[in-house]
């Protein structure tokens, strides 16, 4: 998988030394352009936004397990092999904007999912619920319906 853009925070967490640093300060700045960097429409992106997310990383363990998650991204495992088992309905929803997980994975989940629903939204980035909630949410209804799951 290649990125077209990868979020400053992202970038920093994969950084030796840097990612120490990020487990006990994590700049309000960096959290903004993380979070405008995964939006299509980075103008969605406000302060009381930044601030939520701010606040979650700075929850106890956040940080820390953030860090985790992005060295085990460093080490290719085979966990995703293991997709092509899954039975059960799956929704997918991805924008088509976004720049950190190209839409050609969202395509690859498509083919090897033999149960799924792929909604694209061609005016989204990597966070499509966020960026347009009542529009993700009409998929979600409609998902669990044609599911049987109301």
């Amino acid at each position: 998988m290649q990125s077209k853009s990868v979020p400053i925070t992202f970038q920093m967490a994969r950084l030796p030394v840097v990612n120490q640093l990020f487990t006990k300060i994590t700049p309000r700045a960096v959290v903004e352009g993380s979070i405008k960097n995964v939006y299509a429409n980075p103008s969605k992106v406000t302060p009381e936004l930044v601030d939520q997310y701010w606040d979650m990383a700075k929850r106890a363990g956040n940080r820390a397990a953030f860090m985790a998650r992005m060295s085990a991204a460093k080490t290719p495992d085979s966990t995703w092999q293991q997709i092509k088992t899954l039975t059960m309905p799956t929704l997918i929803m991805w924008g088509a904007q976004d720049l950190l997980i190209p839409i050609g994975i969202a395509r690859r989940f498509e083919a090897d999912l033999p149960n799924d629903t792929l909604v694209v939204y061609n005016t989204l980035g990597h966070v499509p619920m966020e960026e347009n909630p009542a529009e993700t949410v009409k998929a979600v209804k409609s998902f669990l319906v044609k599911n049987n799951k109301t």
